[in-house]
């Protein structure tokens, strides 16, 4: 998706306010009160709510729910005003937000511009922790213009910082956080979104309540159950019992049971996620580049793309999705070559008594330990002696971050922000704790990428990137995933590409 130039952004605002009062008005609660229960069940449950602080998807799908942000995506993919009333690009560097006037959190405290001020930079400030700190950076400083007016400027032209704020800006009460701790907000929230938290007993349920007073309208479905549930068949059992309304990271082996049933029906959807192995690029044999290119010859993508995930997936030759603006469709897939591969490793003088570890997490992603299963086989053919360490999601998401999952884990990423930027500042920078990889051109060019307003050069920056860090093979690149969910057929909810699982919309027929 190619980002607005300066001149065309104020048009942009006011369009999106006049876009925003439309969808106010037909706000899903505004006639009737909200009623029923829906239970949703997942794979992995959340592993905080301060919202600040969080970066994996399952805590992002309930977080979304219970906070709301600046400017959020909407179920067409495009950007438009949530918390803010409309916002343009007042220079090169300053963004000016114009917030809605007489919001609350759901504890009475008032959102406004200083809320706003508060929010990002305890997000910025180190003390807090964030991973997702590498999305915000660029932030230089937040002015309040007035109650209801602030300018958010950024240390060079950042062209997707709207698109960032949508992403992982979620406005938290000061007043309550600054009393209450760190500790007790992470699994005591309060927002000022469509739901609030009532109950939240780990490893068994999770449940919200409307929030009736809601900006927006109250949403339709009273009374909301998350339930955890590893095990994709088990998630299809509950689904066909009737115990559960809503179920993803459905196996596609288990679709036709879900097509038979009177109960719930197949609801598919092309991801932005994508599939990929990190490799440690700094330390132990994939230090070496023809190591990692040896693995990426070395593994039988379309096989395991073919036989685990029955088809249902397109290869990529990196870790962008083809929808995102950068990608680069001229780079193309690693063929299957294993003599290539075990060429690649004598030549690297690859030590065969090395114990290479395949990590993944469990339930996470779709068949995510059959995956690692099938690759650790297939690096077995080439002479590397592979095994499979699964872990449970929570420490997975803590490992990753403390760069512990050495050599290679399974990551799947998509591009919240439509922008090439989200994925390569995140996973190729040496200064995010995601990346794994330490390389000056790579470091330059997402600097240079993400700095500059110019559609045209962020373009040609961005296919340099996919080229080369396709040639370094910084991943074992793997493939574009489709989301197979299960939904009841009492229930009313559009699945979306970005994995949100946004409820406000949802109904009971």
């Amino acid at each position: 998706m190619s980002r607005p130039s300066v001149r065309d952004v104020p048009m942009r605002g006011s369009l999106l306010a006049l876009i925003s009062a439309v969808v106010l008005m037909l706000a899903p609660g505004a006639d009737a009160a909200p009623e029923g229960r829906v239970v949703v069940a997942v794979a992995s449950e959340p592993t905080t709510f301060d919202a600040h602080v969080f970066s994996d998807q399952p805590t992002y799908n309930v977080i979304l729910n219970v906070f709301d942000t600046l400017v959020e995506r909407g179920p067409d993919m495009q950007l438009r005003p949530l918390l803010a009333e409309s916002y343009r690009l007042v220079d090169d560097r300053t963004w000016q937000f114009k917030l809605r006037k007489g919001i609350q959190f759901t504890n009475g405290e008032p959102f406004n511009a200083q809320v706003v001020k508060w929010n990002v930079e305890r997000m910025l400030d180190p003390a807090t922790k964030s991973k997702n700190i590498g999305r915000v950076s660029a932030i230089e400083r937040v002015d309040v213009v007035d109650d209801l007016t602030v300018n958010i400027r950024t240390k060079a032209p950042y062209p997707i910082l709207d698109a960032q704020l949508a992403r992982v800006v979620h406005m938290m009460p000061p007043r309550y956080v600054q009393e209450k701790g760190a500790t007790h907000i992470a699994t005591n929230p309060i927002g000022t979104g469509p739901y609030r938290v009532v109950r939240w007993v780990k490893d068994d349920e999770l449940v919200l309540e409307a929030n009736e007073r809601y900006w927006r309208g109250a949403p339709r479905i009273k009374t909301i159950v998350i339930k955890p549930i590893p095990e994709t068949t088990a998630r299809v059992y509950a689904l066909l019992n009737g115990e559960v309304d809503l179920a993803g990271g459905i196996a596609p082996n288990l679709v036709p049971g879900i097509e038979a049933s009177s109960k719930a029906q197949v609801r598919k959807v092309p991801s932005l996620e994508v599939m990929y192995c990190g490799l440690y690029g700094t330390v132990g044999p994939t230090a070496n580049k023809k190591v990692r290119q040896a693995i990426n010859y070395g593994v039988n993508v379309d096989a395991i793309l073919k036989g685990v995930m029955e088809g249902d997936g397109e290869r990529r030759a990196g870790i962008l999705a083809r929808e995102a603006f950068g990608f680069d469709p001229t780079v193309k897939p690693y063929p299957y070559d294993p003599e290539r591969a075990r060429q690649l490793l004598r030549e690297a003088n690859y030590p065969a008594d090395y114990d290479f570890v395949v990590n993944v997490p469990v339930g996470r992603y779709l068949n995510d330990k059959t995956i690692g299963e099938a690759i650790a086989a297939d690096l077995k053919k080439i002479g590397i002696k592979a095994s499979v360490k699964p872990h449970e999601w929570g420490n997975y998401v803590s490992a990753t971050t403390g760069q512990k999952l050495f050599p290679m884990q399974l990551q799947g990423w998509g591009p919240a922000t439509l922008d090439a930027d989200d994925l390569y500042s995140t996973n190729l920078h040496s200064k995010s704790p995601f990346s794994h990889f330490q390389d000056e051109r790579l470091d330059r060019l997402v600097e240079e990428g993400r700095s500059t307003l110019d559609k045209d050069k962020r373009l040609r920056i961005y296919r340099e990137i996919a080229q080369y860090h396709h040639e370094e093979a910084t991943h074992l690149f793997l493939w574009q995933s489709v989301n197979i969910y299960g939904v009841s057929k009492r229930l009313t909810w559009t699945p979306r590409p970005d994995e949100y699982v946004k409820l406000y919309d949802a109904a009971l027929k």
